[in-house]
């Protein structure tokens, strides 16, 4: 194994209240709908290879 990689640092635990709170907060600013030019992509580059 390289020593490099031999010892990971510790990770810090996420508190559920902070973990809610930025939940709530990504679902307060994200967009409502479809991204049209998304789906527009999408139907261009897999539209002979559906999913």
């Amino acid at each position: 194994m390289f020593p490099a990689f031999a010892a990971k640092a510790p990770q810090a635990a996420v508190p559920a209240a902070a973990a809610a709170a930025a939940q709530r907060l990504t679902e307060q600013q994200r967009p409502a709908g479809t991204n049209n030019l998304f789906v527009a992509w999408e139907t261009l580059t897999h539209a002979g290879n559906p999913p």
